[in-house]
C-alpha cells in the first residue's frame, strides 16, 4: 500500500518517499494559542465538526476576541445548539460539510461579532491552494478541512500549522493538523488534495 494513503505524521520522511532527495523544509508556521482540543472531551457522537469549529473559536478567544467564553464546554455548547437549531448537526449523522461555513457564521452573531465564513470545495489540486492555506496561517487563523475519503474518512479536523518544503523553484506544503481523536500532531500533504491519493475535501475558513 502507497505511504501516502495513511496519516503522516513526519513531512521530511513522506517527501522523501515521494519526491526523493534534495528538499529542505524552508519556513515552519505553528499557532501557538491554538487548543488541542479532543473529541472525548464533549460527551456527544459524531461531532468532529463541532468539536474542529469549538477549537477555532478558542483559539481566536486566545488571540484577544473576549466575547468569546475561555471555557472551550461553553463555546462548545453554544456551537452544538446553534447547530441542531438549525438542523446542521445531528447525533446520528454528524454535521454537513458544506454547512460549516454557515454554522460559523450565525454562532458568530451568537457570540456578538459580525464574523465571516466560507467554504471552498477542493475537487482538483490547484498550486494556488497552497497560497490561500499559508495566507490564513501568516493572519493567525487556523482552518477546517472535512474529509470525504482517505486518509480520514468523513473526518473533520483543524489545521493550525504548516512546514513548506523546497527544491529549486517546486514546492510543498504539508498542513498541521489536529485530527481531534489525539494530540499528536499529524500532517496533510496539501499537494494530494483533491487526488484519488488522499481526500477531496472542503475547506471552510473563519474571518472575524
Amino acid at each position: 500500500m502507497r505511504a501516502a494513503r495513511q496519516p503522516i505524521t513526519n513531512p521530511a520522511q513522506d517527501i522523501l518517499q515521494k519526491e526523493g532527495a534534495g528538499w529542505h523544509c524552508e519556513e515552519r508556521l505553528l499557532l501557538s494559542e491554538y487548543p488541542l482540543l479532543q473529541m472525548s472531551q464533549f460527551p456527544y457522537t459524531n461531532h468532529c465538526s463541532l468539536t474542529a469549529l469549538t477549537s477555532v473559536f478558542v483559539c481566536f478567544r486566545r488571540q484577544g476576541f473576549t466575547k468569546l467564553p475561555a471555557d472551550p464546554q461553553e463555546v462548545f455548547s453554544v456551537v452544538q445548539n446553534v447547530a441542531r437549531s438549525r438542523m446542521i448537526y445531528h447525533p446520528l449523522i454528524g454535521t454537513f460539510p458544506w454547512r460549516l461555513s454557515e454554522l460559523a457564521r450565525r454562532t458568530w452573531r451568537s457570540f456578538g461579532y459580525p464574523g465571516k465564513a466560507h467554504t471552498v470545495f477542493v475537487l482538483t489540486p490547484r498550486e494556488e491552494l497552497q497560497d490561500l492555506v499559508l495566507d490564513e496561517l501568516r493572519a493567525h487563523r487556523p482552518g477546517i478541512i472535512s474529509f470525504t475519503h482517505k486518509p480520514y474518512h468523513r473526518h473533520t479536523v483543524t489545521f493550525y500549522g504548516a512546514e513548506i518544503w523546497t527544491k529549486g523553484n517546486q514546492r510543498r506544503v504539508y498542513l498541521r493538523i489536529n485530527t481531534h481523536w489525539s494530540v499528536m500532531p499529524q500532517y496533510v500533504d496539501v499537494a494530494g488534495l483533491g487526488t484519488w491519493q488522499g481526500s477531496y475535501a472542503a475547506l471552510c475558513l473563519l474571518r472575524a
